[in-house]
């Protein structure tokens, strides 16, 4: 696994979104802002550890 799939697991898991990781996305209702709201935190969790 990439760095960049290993930052979006540990987002969704510090997140309690582990339902959205696996073969199928067990949480239905998620929307579009969910998935930006996801990246812009895994982006400033990145930014902090220096990558």
């Amino acid at each position: 696994m990439n760095r960049v799939g290993a930052r979006l697991l540990t987002e969704l898991r510090t997140q309690g979104r582990t339902g959205l990781i696996g073969p199928r996305n067990r949480a239905p209702g998620s929307t579009a802002g969910d998935a930006l709201a996801l990246i812009d935190a895994t982006i400033r969790r990145a930014s902090r550890a220096g990558q």
